[in-house]
């Protein structure tokens, strides 16, 4: 039997994609190969969107093809779109742009061109599992229509296009048959959800059917922006106990000249108004964030306005990038550009910053108990996983079994400086019941 390896780099988006490969591939001829095993068939869904995940990209295809020079690697993601001429010198290489993705399985597979489906990167693709995974990423959406500045995704991901909701719900009734407790909805504009050339159905419409399936306990929103949480899709939001107070809002800068530079389409002002309209919907909201630092141009105290929205918002996350130029983008024509000696001083006071703040906002539990989703068993015996406001948790194995996949009470005991935390079991009748847990 064949063997195929899948190689995954970069954004859930993407994560969703190869479990699509994955359960496409296997069967028939192929078997999934172990990891360190050398395999027949590659299939690398590549990324660009820093300069480090486009050298890891090249780099991956470079050492499958050491482990094995007479593999075939199909090759996917944005980086098939970006370095097209670069991949096509290889002749074990084959390229998939994104757009058709959903003939990945069908690249090995002796077929006549009438029975290979048509291209589509939404609609052509479906999921039952997660890889071993506690949660399921579900994309609804692709494509962005934005262009800020200092991003090549709207140049590799093309329009915006969107699955339909019935497809996406009769996924998640299969996830959830199947075990899954958690679905995290995805997409690369997730609130653009609907807003493709011909598509009639919205985002609030999805959230509403999503909430009816039963098995499904929490649904998470990987990223959306603060301006898009409109009154309809928030009623939706406070209309069911499933969707969980977690929110990743992309702030990128906190200065208004910066996010103009950008081309990003609010305010400080507007981003903020976003933040304070959950804390009054939501008890103790848990905000997570994307900065940049070091954009061209950035002044020390545009990069003090970045640090002091993030202490007012109170992000319990936040994700800190230094920038840094990408081909194809116009912010790589910008200057001044900010040395990089200053973008690491500042990247690091913006990381403790976060670390600060995270441990802040997890302190709001400290003593209490919060649901946890278990996702694995750690070296030390400890089981962990996340709350629903996305509190990183570790605790106490109550038997030799991991209940992986269950969400259980954990009593929060002990912060750690990042906000991590530590925490026992809470014993009660219902959930003692998952020591039987297989």
């Amino acid at each position: 039997m064949k063997k195929v390896s899948f190689i995954t780099l970069g954004c859930k988006v993407n994560q969703y994609e190869t479990q699509s490969f994955r359960e496409s591939f296997i069967g028939g001829p192929y078997q999934e190969a172990e990891d360190g095993e050398a395999a027949d068939v590659y299939v690398v869904n590549a990324c660009v969107v820093t300069h480090r995940a486009e050298k890891e990209s090249r780099s991956v295809i470079r050492r499958a093809l050491r482990k094995n020079p007479n593999a075939k690697v199909i090759a996917t993601g944005c980086l098939t779109e970006k370095s097209k001429a670069m991949l096509s010198e290889i002749p074990q290489v084959t390229l998939v742009g994104n757009e058709e993705k959903n003939q990945v399985p069908f690249i090995t597979k002796d077929l006549p061109m009438a029975s290979v489906p048509k291209p589509s990167s939404v609609q052509g693709m479906k999921i039952s599992g997660f890889g071993g995974r506690a949660r399921a990423f579900v994309k609804v959406q692709d494509g962005c229509a934005l262009n800020c500045t200092f991003c090549i995704i709207p140049t590799v991901r093309g329009g915006l296009r969107s699955r339909k909701i019935a497809d996406i719900k009769a996924e998640a009734e299969d996830l959830a048959q199947n075990g899954f407790r958690e679905i995290v909805l995805t997409g690369v504009h997730l609130g653009h959800f609907g807003r493709g050339k011909g598509e009639k159905e919205r985002f609030p419409e999805l959230l509403a059917e999503l909430a009816k399936v039963s098995g499904i306990e929490r649904i998470r929103l990987s990223s959306i922006e603060s301006v898009e949480l409109r009154p309809a899709v928030l009623d939706v939001l406070c209309s069911s106990p499933k969707f969980v107070p977690h929110f990743h809002l992309p702030l990128q800068s906190g200065n208004d000249r910066i996010l103009s530079l950008m081309k990003r389409r609010y305010t400080v002002s507007e981003f903020m108004a976003g933040v304070e309209e959950l804390w009054q919907r939501f008890e103790r909201p848990s905000l997570s964030t994307d900065v940049i630092i070091g954009f061209p141009g950035e002044t020390d105290a545009e990069h003090q306005d970045t640090l002091k929205i993030m202490r007012e918002a109170g992000f319990g996350r936040s994700h800190v990038f230094s920038y840094s130029d990408r081909e194809g983008t116009p912010a790589t024509a910008m200057t001044p550009k900010v040395p990089s000696k200053v973008i690491k001083a500042r990247t690091r006071e913006a990381i403790e910053l976060g670390n600060r703040l995270a441990w802040r906002y997890s302190k709001l539990f400290l003593g209490q108990s919060v649901n946890v989703l278990v996702e694995k068993k750690e070296p030390d015996g400890l089981l962990s996983g996340y709350s629903e406001r996305y509190v990183r948790v570790q605790f106490n194995a109550p038997s030799d079994k991991d209940c992986r996949g269950e969400i259980v009470p954990v009593t929060l005991t002990e912060i750690d400086e990042k906000g991590d935390a530590r925490g026992e079991w809470l014993a009660t009748e219902k959930y003692d019941k998952l020591l039987t847990c297989p």
